[in-house]
């Protein structure tokens, strides 16, 4: 449910003191917790996108996470978070999903099926060991597979919102020659977020392209679900909504693509970090001590970084 006006104003007071709401009502100004002089109302909070702003100190952001973090309990952060950034600013213009989500049929944890002879069963998990993946991943990223249907001969990475509900699943084929890769639940990509459930917004997200990307890397964070971030997208805007420094961890391959992402959230005031991929053809494939070389290769992402990624991009004979 979309948080109704009466309802912002009564917690921006609530948090912030009595405020001077403006002529077209659409700000409220309360006094700022940053000034010294908090007594001064010249902090204005805009109660339809939550962008704040004083005019004496500068203080600003795009919600208000950082100022009730900073100055409120966990609580408040976390019921500011769900009751009116996850209702409203979150969910705009992002179609609902009409469609529930629902797991392949026949679908089945893989550790939970023991010792079988089953030939599909065997090859699966002959694939991930192949992959490098763990019981211990196989249990924490809920690997199913199925031996029914279209979903045949692949591993089923399900999905879950920030409530714990199914939002999606990955199908990724075990065999090497199979016409498609990967078959994945019928639903917008830009509508979800991989395993929001998992995340902790208050440290740096890890941003990678894939799922084995992501498992391989063992940080808090998701993957793209391919190599671009969109301002429509629902994770873009949950990242922008709570401040979250973010780490890009994208192949090597993909300059322009990460100049682009890290551009972009950068002018909404994210702090953006880019891990240096090169050593191997993606993060799954890297050894524990190239993935270790990349983790310390971060580096901030500024207008140096920036102008270098548009100069790797410029065709040769091309026209600056």
């Amino acid at each position: 449910m979309i948080a109704t006006y009466t309802e912002r104003l009564q917690f921006i007071q609530a948090n912030f003191g009595k405020g001077l709401i403006s002529r077209d009502g659409n700000d409220v100004t309360v006094s700022c917790p940053f000034c010294k002089d908090s007594s001064k109302k010249k902090l204005a909070i805009s109660l339809e996108t939550w962008k704040y702003h004083c005019w004496v100190c500068s203080a600003r952001g795009n919600t208000l996470v950082s100022a009730l973090k900073k100055f409120k309990s966990r609580d408040i952060v976390d019921y500011y978070r769900v009751h009116f950034l996850n209702s409203s600013l979150l969910s705009a213009d992002i179609e609902d999903v009409e469609d529930k989500i629902e797991l392949p049929e026949g679908y089945t944890p893989l550790a939970t099926v023991g010792k079988t002879n089953h030939p599909d069963v065997r090859a699966a998990t002959r694939y991930l060991e192949r992959r490098g993946i763990t019981e211990r991943e196989i249990w924490k990223f809920r690997i199913g597979i199925t031996t029914d249907g279209k979903f045949t001969r692949r591993v089923i990475f399900p999905s879950l919102d920030y409530s714990g509900d199914l939002n999606y699943f990955l199908g990724r084929s075990i065999d090497p020659k199979s016409k498609f890769r990967y078959m994945n639940a019928s639903t917008d990509k830009s509508s979800i977020i991989f395993n929001d459930v998992e995340i902790d917004w208050d440290k740096p997200l890890y941003l990678v392209e894939g799922i084995f990307d992501h498992i391989a890397l063992a940080e808090n964070g998701t993957c793209l679900l391919g190599s671009t971030l969109t301002t429509n997208s629902l994770l873009f805007r949950k990242i922008v909504a709570n401040e979250t420094d973010v780490v890009l961890c994208l192949d090597s391959d993909m300059t322009q693509k990460i100049g682009k992402i890290s551009d972009l959230l950068t002018s909404y005031g994210c702090n953006v970090k880019i891990m240096d991929t090169s050593s191997a053809k993606d993060i799954a494939e890297m050894t524990p001590e190239q993935l270790d070389y990349a983790k310390a290769s971060i580096e901030d992402w500024n207008m140096r970084s920036s102008f270098r990624y548009k100069i790797s991009n410029i065709k040769s004979g091309s026209l600056l």
